[in-house]
Order: C-alpha cells, then structure tokens, then sequence
C-alpha cells in the first residue's frame, strides 16, 4: 500500500507531457490486451496455419526493422507530439485492414505498415520519457509506465477473452450478410465473432488519441544553426569523449548501489555541435550556412582565427579551470567569428566519418556500454520471438485451454507483471541495476522450461504468470540505464539501434517458431528461447555494464 501511495505522489510531480504520456499508454492498454489475445487465434479461425501466422509477424518486424533508423532520426529532429499522433493514426488505419481483410496478400501488406508504425511509437518512448523527466524521477516513471500499460493489458486481455463467445450468443449478429452488403465481415462463426471483437478493440482506442493532442511541443533542441570556428574539434573535449558509444560522468559502472547515471546533456550555456551526425550537415533541411561568410575576405578570416585561437575551449574544463569567466576581449573576437562555409562543414563531416570508422573507433564501440546493451537485446529478441507470438496458440489448441480462459490467465500474468515492475526499483537500489535485471530474468528461466515441457493445463496456468512477471519486471530499469549510457543528443539513434537489435532477430525466430511448431512442435521453442535468455544474463553478469 505504501508502494501505491508514493507512486500516486510521483504522478503528480512528474511534468505535463509525461503524465499526459502515461495516460494515452494506460487507455490504449485495453485496445493492445485484446489485439494480443485474438488476432492470432482470429487468423487460425481462417484456416491459416502457425507457420502463416509466423510470416504476418516476420512482415510486420520487417517493417519496423526497416523503419526503426529514419523513427530515429525523426525523434531527433522533430516533436514527439507530432511523431505520436501520426504514428498512432497510421497504425489505426493499418490495423483496420488487418482486421476486415481475408486474404494473405493484403494481411502481409497492412502487417507491414502497422510494423512501420510500431517502429515510430518504440522508437519515442524511452528518448520521450527521458526528455520530460529529471534523474530523480525517471526510474519511477519508466517503472510506472510499464506498470500502468500492463494494468489495462489486463483489462483488455480480460475482456478480449469472454468477446468472441458473448458475440456468437448474439444471433443477429451471426447471420448471414445480405447480398447488397460488401463482404467485409467473414462467413463462419468463429472468424466473425474475432473479427467483431477486434473491430471493438479498434472503437474503443479512439480516446487514447485525445491526450496526444494535449501535449506541449516538446521539439529536441538542436544545435545553433551557425557554427563557430572555435567548436571544431572541440566536440569531444566538451564532454570528455561522450559520444554514441560513451559514457556519461557517474554511470554506475558495476551496477551496484543507488547511484543512478546523470542526465548525460552536455554542460554549459551552449554545447558544441556534433559534426559527425548532426542531421543539418548531411543537408537534410536548413543547412544552417550563412550565405554572407562567402563574401568575407581571406583577410578577415584570418584575423577571425586568431581571435578565436585566444578563447578558452572546453578542455579547461577538465584541467579544474572555470571556463564561465571568459575575458571580454574573447567574448568579443568569438562574436565576430563566422559561420562555416558549407564546403568547410562537408570536409569536417567526412573526416568525422573517416575517424568515426577506424580501428580505434571500433574497439571503442565494441568494448562499450552501449555494444554490450545492444547485445543484450538482441538475444532477448532471439528468444522471445521464438514463443512468446504463439503463447495463445500453444495454450488454446495445445492445452485446450478456451480463448476466454487464456484471455484470464494473461490478464492474470500482466496484473502480476505491474506488481513486480514496481518493485523493480526498490530491488535495483539495493542490489543494483544490473544484478536485479540478471537475477530476475535467471529466476524465469526454470518456470519458462517447466511450462514449455508440461502438458498440465492447471500446472502452466499458475506458473505462465509468475514466469512473465520475473522475466518482464526489470524491463522499465533496463531501458532508463539504456538511455542514460549515451549522450542526449544521441538518444533517439541509439534506442533505434536498441529496437532494431530487438526487433530484427524477433522477426527471424518468430516465423522460425511456426515453421518448428508445425514440424517439431512446442518443446524445442521453449529450450532454445532459455538458452537465448541464459546468454543475456552471462552477458549483463560477465561484463558488469
């Protein structure tokens, strides 16, 4: 009850677009609890078979793969009011299709633009949430949306279940359509009665949309769109080498402890430009350059440079000298600095790029953080993606459990999820963050086994909950710990690079895991998922991110 309590209190003191945010995931919960109870058991209803269903998810993940990078660089660039309101329009319209049309062909394609626009909405929620919050804070609102998604997962899920079977006691509504009528609705009984409760799960997502329009533009700021000669080179001095695949000051590098990792924005009243990734250089949009620098004389611009070699950089800063006293003299030669020509910013960039792609550069990549998370979720991908699609499927004609029933026990398991999420900080302060991810996801694998190998509906029915809920709990602490490794100015390429190692191998092991059911059946799904899960805890454990 105190866990409660302080949560209710954290709701109030986070910032607007944040509470706004939790509110569109909480009543779009409804909508996704049951999309993930039927639309699977809706295409088996059609005469498709496991390894159909395995390919509308192969295609789906494709389109999310494909779009997950230009999700990145649009999060970087522009609002996430605008990025949340168009995605979540086009995964509405892709979804109605998914839901009226029959035939493979169209259920591929709309499978695809829906996976475009789930790219969009995974892409925005860490970079998001970690933009309207303080450090203090953040831990509590990744762990509340989670938690409050998965509440109304529940509901959702619950209700999904007990729609087919209420939808075929009502007569009227199983009759046969009459000739004048398009045929969007199918024929039989079953398919029907999926099809009309997934047509309710698409009505009743139609308010999540009005907290969307609520929030505040909240457009990434962007580096000046003049450059002055004195930030050139100065990049990496600014923040000690914080790049992509750096660190930020105070990470917490053995996990251990309370000390979460700062917020990881440069210092200072203006931060230098990345030359390397600023999506300005690479001419998409303005470019920034002031077209009158290429009537300044040469005479001028060498005058400029020798002012601009007399002003502090940040490396005075790490040397202990405070840099915020800079003579008036400087202050003065630095305003008189121009800005670029765009054929200097072009030679810049490419050297960037060069230096970016040495041997250096990629040991440093491998041997970071961010290398070792991405790694992290990519297995976890391979795993999931290898049963967790066909969990509906395994327990509706597996164990013959009914879609109402398996709608229950997977309300039951997101409900336990919630419980445990909110804990997970509580746990992650007192054996750190990465010792509660590993010791949590290690307590799942035995229960994941023992549900995989039994054919005792009551036996995985009590343990399906508990399984999901160890696996999934450290999921809000993971994702805060994988935006604070990087830099800010880098959030939304690096939860790109996040998902797409999520996703992409999800995408293979889940059209594998049709193909095994229909060959092999469940069992092997089971042991190569744990496996898969095994590696991400040596990984977490061994490297002590």
């Amino acid at each position: 009850m105190h866990l409660l309590v302080e949560y209710a209190w954290q709701f109030g003191r986070f910032q607007r677009n944040a509470r706004l945010y939790l509110i569109n995931n909480a009543l779009s919960g409804i909508t996704a609890g049951i999309l993930l109870v039927l639309y699977n058991l809706y295409l088996i209803s059609l005469g498709y078979g496991p390894d159909f269903v395995g390919l509308v998810l192969f295609v789906g993940t494709i389109g999310a793969g494909i779009a997950i990078f230009p999700a990145g660089l649009c999060v970087d660039r522009f609002s996430g009011k605008t990025i949340l309101i168009w995605s979540n329009l086009l995964i509405g319209l892709a979804g109605l299709g998914q839901i009226l049309f029959r035939q493979p062909i169209p259920l591929l394609i709309s499978g695809f633009i829906v996976g475009v626009g789930l790219a969009f909405t995974l892409v925005i929620n860490a970079p998001f949430l970690t933009f309207n919050s303080s450090p203090e804070e953040r831990s509590h609102l990744f762990s509340m949306n989670i938690s409050l998604g998965l509440v109304t997962l529940v509901s959702g899920e619950v209700l999904g279940g007990a729609l087919p079977g209420w939808f075929r006691t009502i007569h009227w509504l199983m009759a046969p359509l009459p000739s004048w009528a398009p045929p969007i609705l199918a024929n039989q009984p079953d398919p029907r009665s999926y099809q009309l409760a997934l047509l309710f799960a698409g009505i009743i997502a139609g308010p999540s949309l009005i907290p969307l329009f609520m929030l505040r533009n909240d457009r990434p700021r962007r580096n000046g769109d003049t450059v002055s000669l004195n930030s050139v080179g100065a990049r990496e001095d600014e923040v000690g080498g914080d790049d992509l695949y750096g660190r930020p000051p105070n990470a917490d590098s053995d996990g251990g402890g309370n000390e979460y990792a700062e917020d990881g924005r440069p210092q200072g009243p203006s931060p230098h430009p990345s030359f390397a990734l600023a999506p300005t250089e690479l001419g998409w949009g303005r470019s920034g350059m002031d077209e009158r620098t290429t009537t300044k004389s040469q005479t001028e611009m060498e005058e400029n440079e020798e002012a601009t070699a007399r002003v502090p950089t940040a490396d005075s800063k790490v040397s202990g000298v405070d840099t915020g006293a800079v003579p008036e003299e400087n202050e003065r030669a630095t305003a008189r600095v121009p800005t670029l020509p765009h054929t200097t910013s072009a030679l810049t960039m490419m050297t960037n790029v060069k230096a970016t792609l040495n041997a250096s550069s990629m040991r440093k990549l491998v041997g970071s953080r961010f290398f070792f998370l991405a790694l992290v979720y990519m297995f976890t991908g391979l795993g999931a993606g290898l049963f967790i699609p066909y969990f509906n499927i395994f327990f509706v004609q597996h164990l013959r459990a009914s879609s109402a029933l398996f709608g229950m026990i997977d309300g039951g398991a997101n409900a336990t999820t919630a419980l445990f999420t909110l804990a997970a900080p509580w746990l992650a302060a007192r054996i750190g963050r990465i010792r509660a991810i590993a010791l949590t996801r290690l307590v799942s694998i035995p229960l994941l086994l023992t549900i995989g190998l039994t054919s005792y509906l009551p036996l995985a029915a009590l343990l399906y909950p508990f399984r999901q809920a160890t696996m999934d709990m450290g999921a809000g602490v993971l994702q805060v710990y994988s935006m604070e490794v990087v830099p800010e100015r880098y959030r939304g390429l690096a939860n790109s690079s996040y998902q797409a190692a999520f996703q992409v191998p999800w995408a293979i092991t889940a059209s594998i895991g049709g193909l095994i059911i229909v060959h092999f059946g469940y069992p092997p799904l089971f042991l190569l998922a744990a496996c898969c899960y095994l590696l991400t805890i040596v990984i977490l454990l061994f490297r002590q991110l």
